[in-house]
């Protein structure tokens, strides 16, 4: 982290649970811990098994708007978050381009699609995305 920082590169310390989603008080330690250390940003992705479990990761979300978090819902459940945790601060999605690499993400073209459709100035600050001939 000390080097990164010394070349001015920004740190994200990343956190994955596979198996299910935390507890809100085990995000907000694993927010402190990284922050902590150094991080930039943290990243947190997590499977989701229903409602309830979106439901506090954008809990999280919200609760720490200024804490540069990035927040994923991997599964069926979670693909939601993909999508509309950005507007409740999360820094960022992710896409794929061939094979997904977790579960629920949606391919590049239908992530530009959607964002297109649910972010207007997204669609007007990125009018091309890949294979377009302009």
């Amino acid at each position: 982290i000390e080097t990164a920082h010394g070349l001015g590169k920004t740190v994200i310390l990343s956190y994955h649970n596979f198996d299910g989603t935390d507890s809100t008080d085990r995000f907000e330690q694993v927010i402190r811990d990284a922050k902590e250390v150094g991080a930039d940003i943290v990243k947190m992705a997590t499977r989701c098994s229903g409602p309830a479990d979106v439901q506090t990761l954008a809990d999280v979300t919200l609760s720490n708007r200024d804490a540069s978090l990035i927040t994923i819902g991997m599964g069926a459940h979670g693909a939601l978050s993909r999508l509309f945790f950005p507007v409740l601060g999360s820094l960022m999605t992710y896409t794929f381009l061939g094979t997904p690499t977790a579960p629920g993400q949606f391919d590049l073209a239908d992530t530009c699609r959607l964002l297109r459709t649910f972010y207007p100035r997204y669609a007007a600050e990125r009018p091309l995305d890949r294979g377009s001939d302009e």
